[in-house]
């Protein structure tokens, strides 16, 4: 701001700082004064208004509408640049704020690692002429020392250099500045052949790691292949666990099949085996005729023993065969010992009793409209043999 004003003249800048008044003509006693019209006006009086106007015109073209309406009503051009340094830079207490914290700015300064020596110049430089603006000026071998002690740590063999050649306090800032980008431009060489070694370093490792990278895929692409293979195989065997799993199940679903068949022809057996036959033979028998499947009318065991089985059956009857054969030769050799149930007389049982099958209401609740008893299951069977064991003929059947 004090540029254009001072280039204008040493008169105009003169008249901002010390200001100008309008002349003023006294009465002969002195006593009263009256501003003099500008006719009046000796030649240096001329001058020195024609001065402040040049300096208020110059004011008055720099500063905005804002700063304008600050000004507008002034007539001295050192009167308004004091209203702007008031407005900007503040009283004594504002400079004295401001100039603290410009000193807490100047005691942290620290030059970045990427920062350029002419960026840092510059906040130096920024630093020095806020101080100076604030009429507290920083000397130039303190600006010295102080970027000395800003440097990062790869100029410290320069910095030692620079205090063995060179006088420190006789040194200007600028100076120090122009043998830091010296060394600046030496180092920024250094770090590009620096860098081509590395790169040319880097090239290599990687030219290595890619070599390693091959031979990891061509292991990973052989393993790949052989998983391939063996989750193939493990799928065949899947499928042939499956196949024999489904094949199994079919058998078991026909043993399940065949198992409750013969649930029912066990079921069947009981209520219309052997049993039966013999209920059906003596409900149309005499008291004491003893004719049945392997008897004689006069009770005794026919002479024909002879087994005649299905080859199928033989060897699930010989067991019970065995059972069987002692308990049925007791019973038949002593009926003196039996009691009959019905008319409660010794030398016979319940089933042999005459009373029992001539009574009308035993057969009445033991038959059905047919005329077959009640308790004989009708199914469709299938006859597969015949067996006689100790005289008793037995029809070995197959429920359909």
């Amino acid at each position: 701001m004090r540029a254009f004003p001072k280039s204008l003249g040493g008169g105009v800048w003169r008249s901002v700082e010390i200001g100008w008044t309008e002349p003023r003509k006294y009465s002969e006693d002195l006593t009263s004064s009256t501003i003099k019209p500008f006719e009046e006006y000796s030649r240096a009086e001329v001058i020195a208004a024609e001065f402040n106007d040049k300096a208020l015109d110059a004011i008055f073209g720099a500063v905005d509408s804002t700063q304008y309406k600050l000004i507008s009503n002034c007539n001295n051009a050192k009167e308004a640049w004091d209203v702007l340094d008031i407005t900007h830079e503040g009283d004594e207490e504002v400079k004295t704020a401001k100039y603290q914290i410009l000193m807490t700015q100047y005691e942290n300064l620290r030059m970045d690692d990427k920062e350029k020596i002419t960026e840092f110049h510059g906040r130096v430089r920024d630093i020095a002429n806020q101080a100076a603006r604030l009429n507290e000026p920083i000397p130039e071998n303190k600006l010295v020392l102080k970027v000395l002690r800003s440097l990062p740590k790869e100029y410290d063999m320069d910095v030692k250099a620079i205090r063995r050649s060179h006088n420190i306090k006789t040194m200007t800032l600028d100076a120090l500045m122009g043998i830091l980008e010296s060394i600046e431009l030496d180092m920024t060489e250094d770090s590009k052949r620096h860098v081509e070694d590395s790169l040319v370093e880097q090239l290599e490792d990687l030219q290595e790691k890619w070599a390693e990278l091959l031979m990891v895929n061509k292991r990973n692409v052989a393993d790949k292949n052989r998983l391939l293979s063996e989750m193939d195989a493990l799928k065949q065997k899947i499928e042939e666990s499956n196949r024999k799993i489904y094949e199994l199940e079919g058998e078991n679903s026909n043993l399940l099949y065949e198992f409750n068949q013969l649930k029912s022809y066990q079921k069947w057996i009981k209520v219309a085996g052997a049993d039966v036959l013999d209920h059906h033979a003596l409900m149309a028998k005499l008291l004491g005729d003893m004719t049945c499947i392997g008897f004689t009318n006069t009770g005794r065991i026919s002479k024909s023993q002879e087994i005649k089985f299905v080859k199928a059956i033989e060897e699930a009857l010989s067991e019970h065969q065995d059972k069987r054969s002692h308990l049925n030769n007791t019973r038949n050799n002593n009926h003196i010992y039996y009691r009959c149930y019905k008319c409660r007389e010794w030398g016979h049982v319940k089933r042999q009793c005459i009373k029992k099958w001539t009574s009308r209401s035993f057969q009445k609740e033991n038959t059905n409209r047919f005329g077959y008893p009640n308790n004989m299951h009708w199914l469709q069977i299938r006859v597969i043999g015949l067996l006689q064991i100790n005289g008793f003929l037995r029809v070995v059947v197959h429920i359909i």
